[in-house]
């Protein structure tokens, strides 16, 4: 079993610079030491014949030694040292960002970076060398692509085509870094993450300001060309929606939702991965049916399971009763209903109608991804900080700072009993 040597405050460390000082300058302005003689210049004589190694050793009187030792064990203990025993093989876990800024090009500056390669691929080969350097015999890697508290996607081995473009599309947030801020993980970016990693490492590629699209609504797009913002055109995006599910009271909504938009309504067979955003139905279950309200709505009729997911989501109709399970379900690119497409609709149909476009202008994706203006205008530079091996939960770590701070009192009282 193997232990390593941390300081839980390392900041203190930059103290040290204090002693090495005052030892420079004594080096540089202690006087010769006083001895007795009665032929003064053959003293000088033997002093100038004498190796420089011997002469300079007279410069260090035991009190001064003591004294610097004394201030250098004093900033050790300000810094924590703990002493943690490393467990036997690691699971490492790798935390990938999975915003659209990192398939941004990379620094072209940064030095190792490629020519047209993404931030997310420098942030993977950055991490990948970083794990080189620690994994041991038996040590693996988890690698999970997080938005949030939401994993998104795992894999076993270097995913190198993480974001995946699909993913870049959802506009996904940052990662909750805090939730992952352990000894044995690693983080991926393209800037440093905030706030800083206290026990994870970091494998950030760097940023430069890079032009392009900061927001888009159906048909139009604003971007930024480097120097302002301006309005372009776009074609107009495509959402799926079967023919046979367009009468009920959701597809009169989706169309009425289209028509304001400009988006055009097509079959799923025709609009394949193009989709900008899709409506999609649950297999019935025989004979169950569920009822739903909402405000001022409700929703009533045969109904299915929609699958669990654990993508980012929010629920605009559950079943009502103990069971509460999800009716109407939105999530980037998606809508997904539980009811039949010919449920019916009762109280306000107005309502039903603000509700329904107001899921859709969430739900519908860009037709390319969009990264804010000021992720396009940001410039860092790479960033790494060496993952650490976590401690074995049999083996407590041992805390250091108390016999630094004793062998400071005691190199300081020798510091003061001393004559010389």
């Amino acid at each position: 079993m193997m232990a390593a040597l941390v300081f839980d405050a390392p900041a203190w460390l930059a103290l040290l610079a204090l002693p090495l000082a005052l030892a420079w300058w004594t080096a540089r302005n202690a006087a010769a030491p006083d001895e007795p003689t009665g032929a003064l210049e053959l003293w000088r004589a033997a002093q100038l014949e004498a190796p420089h190694s011997a002469r300079g050793a007279r410069r260090w009187p035991l009190r001064t030694l003591f004294a610097l030792a004394a201030l250098a064990a004093a900033c050790l203990a300000l810094a924590a040292p703990v002493w943690r025993p490393s467990a036997g093989p690691v699971v490492w876990r790798v935390i990938v960002d999975a915003r659209a800024a990192l398939g941004l090009p990379a620094p072209s500056e940064a030095a190792g970076s490629v020519a047209g390669e993404a931030r997310a691929q420098r942030a993977l080969a950055l991490a990948g060398n970083a794990l080189a350097r620690v994994l041991e015999p038996g040590d693996r890697c988890e690698w999970w692509l997080v938005s949030g508290e939401h994993v998104l996607a795992t894999s076993s081995t270097l995913p190198a085509d993480w974001p995946p473009l699909h993913e870049q599309l959802c506009g996904h947030a940052a990662p909750a870094w805090e939730r992952y801020d352990e000894l044995g993980t690693l983080w991926v970016t393209d800037c440093g993450a905030e706030p800083a990693p206290r026990h994870a490492g970091l494998a950030a590629s760097g940023a430069s300001a890079t032009p392009g699209v900061v927001a888009r609504w159906p048909g139009r797009a604003l971007a930024w060309n480097g120097r302002e913002t301006v309005e372009l055109a776009e074609p107009a995006p495509l959402v799926a929606l079967a023919l046979d599910a367009r009468r009920g009271p959701l597809g009169r909504a989706l169309a009425a939702w289209c028509s304001a938009r400009g988006a055009t309504l097509c079959d799923p067979a025709a609009c394949g991965d193009a989709a900008a955003l899709r409506i999609e139905f649950a297999a019935l279950s025989a004979g169950e049916r569920s009822a739903g309200r909402s405000a001022g709505w409700s929703l009533a009729g045969r109904s299915g399971v929609l699958a669990p997911s654990a993508r980012p989501h929010s629920v605009l109709l559950a079943e009502e009763g103990p069971r509460a399970r999800p009716l109407l379900r939105v999530a980037r690119g998606r809508v997904e209903c539980a009811l039949e497409p010919d449920a019916e609709l009762g109280g306000d149909g107005a309502a039903f109608a603000v509700s329904c476009a107001d899921a859709f202008d969430r739900a519908l994706l860009p037709i390319a991804p969009v990264v804010a203006l000021e992720e396009r205008q940001r410039s860092e530079a790479p960033r790494e900080i060496a993952p650490r091996r976590p401690a074995d939960p049999s083996a407590p770590p041992r805390s250091l700072a108390g016999w630094c701070a004793a062998a400071a009192a005691l190199f300081a009282l020798g510091a003061a009993t001393l004559r010389r």
